[in-house]
């Protein structure tokens, strides 16, 4: 030991320096432990047993800590724990309620599932039905004619039935156009025009047109038919108005026609006829007035020209005041009793039949057939049929002739026209091709 320090260290011991961390606490008890085994002097032996028990009792309150925290460990883990089983408590508490709504659920998704394929049956069922009936109304279309057809209770609700369906739209379209060509009773026939348009317009034009078509060749069959049953020489009166009807003439009655026309069989032919051509003249009419109405809408001075096809119909009876014609073709087309006053008479193929009609109170007429009209077509005809209230003078259709002569055919002159029952001019320049 160095006596010349004076603050030397006695025990033997290293000068601590406040500096620098504390030694740990094992190192400090195997330290005054060394010193103890050393045999050191009882002060340092006291000192060391302090160091000991000192050391000790921080090991101690270090235990104590850590027990303290694990205890406040465990405590945070068993409130973790506790709310976990809390939450699984509450959410059994809620779900328990659902075990008997799943069952009704299950029950329910059942019958749906029971009844879905009922309906299902059912629906198809019906739509076997369904064809069914489709294929049976096809048959007796194909079996019968259009006024059979017509005449039966069933028959117009089965094919209102189907046409409101929506699945055979095409093919009713199709059955109702057929069995209105086909239809020759007049009830019939606006029973289904009732079924089939609200009116003639852009769409359906054509078809009415079409319609009207048929309607004149069936009228011309039963024309040539009535001409062939022959009433017994002088039993019925005689004609000049509607000659080419014979015996199917409105002039004749059926008492008329049964003492006319002995045979039974041949009667029975002569009055079916005779109510064909009643109705078809009815329908001809009905369609004259149809398209009539349309041409004075679309086709007229003040509108301008329409295109159209007219061609081979009837048009009985209808207003053509102011119509323009110029673009229509009108080839075998015949104007039955119809006003034309004002109206535009040319056209891209024309036509010579104006029977009945007042052609001469047109504001333009093809220069082409007007010779022929001249000459067979004139006013107050005997035995023909003009519009109803009709007048004209002599002098007025002489007037009106002359306007419409812009060619200045010789044929135009007062002294070729006829007029009522006046006989025809001899002189040849009066004369027109048949």
């Amino acid at each position: 030991m160095d006596m010349a320090d004076p603050n030397a260290d006695t025990t033997g011991t290293e000068k601590c320096d406040n500096s620098s961390p504390p030694e740990p606490i094992g190192a400090i008890i195997n330290a005054a432990i060394a010193k103890l085994k050393l045999g050191s002097e009882e002060a340092d032996a006291e000192k060391a047993l302090s160091i000991l028990k000192a050391a000790f009792e921080i090991e101690k309150m270090r235990a104590e800590a850590g027990k303290a925290q694990a205890d406040t460990t465990k405590v945070g883990l068993d409130a973790t724990l506790a709310r976990k089983q809390m939450r699984v408590a509450l959410l059994g508490s809620m779900f328990t309620p659902l075990v008997p709504l799943a069952s009704l659920l299950t029950v329910v998704v059942t019958i749906f599932v029971a009844r879905e394929q009922t309906r299902s049956a059912d629906q198809l069922a019906a739509q076997k039905s369904e064809e069914t009936s489709w294929s049976t109304f096809q048959d007796d279309i194909d079996k019968s004619t259009p006024d059979k057809l017509l005449s039966t209770a069933t028959f117009v609700s089965k094919l209102r039935r189907f046409a409101s369906a929506g699945k055979y739209s095409k093919e009713i379209s199709d059955i109702e156009f057929q069995l209105m060509s086909g239809a020759t009773s007049d009830a019939a026939f606006k029973q289904l025009w009732k079924l089939r348009f609200t009116g003639t317009d852009d769409n359906n034009i054509t078809q009415v047109i079409e319609l009207a078509r048929v309607k004149k060749l069936q009228f011309d069959h039963v024309t040539v038919d009535c001409k062939q049953i022959k009433a017994a020489a002088g039993a019925l009166p005689e004609d000049r108005t509607w000659t080419y009807l014979g015996t199917c003439s409105p002039k004749y009655s059926i008492d008329d026609l049964s003492k006319a026309i002995p045979d039974p069989a041949t009667l029975k032919s002569a009055i079916t006829l005779k109510a064909s051509v009643q109705d078809l003249t009815s329908i001809s009419y009905f369609l004259s007035n149809e398209i009539g109405k349309y041409i004075t809408a679309f086709s007229n001075k003040k509108s301008g020209p329409k295109q159209l096809d007219i061609s081979g119909i009837v048009l009985s009876g209808a207003d053509f005041d102011d119509v323009d014609f110029s673009l229509m073709n009108l080839t075998q087309t015949v104007f039955f009793s119809s006003r034309f006053r004002g109206a535009i008479i040319l056209s891209t193929a024309p036509t010579y039949d104006f029977r009945g009609s007042n052609w001469w109170d047109a504001d333009k007429i093809d220069q082409t057939f007007l010779p022929y009209l001249i000459s067979y077509l004139y006013p107050n005809q005997p035995n023909v049929i003009y519009p109803s209230g009709y007048q004209i003078t002599n002098e007025q259709y002489a007037n009106n002739v002359a306007k419409l002569c812009t060619s200045q055919l010789k044929i135009c002159s007062a002294a070729c026209l006829r007029f009522a029952s006046e006989a025809p001019p001899t002189a040849p320049e009066c004369q027109a091709p048949r």
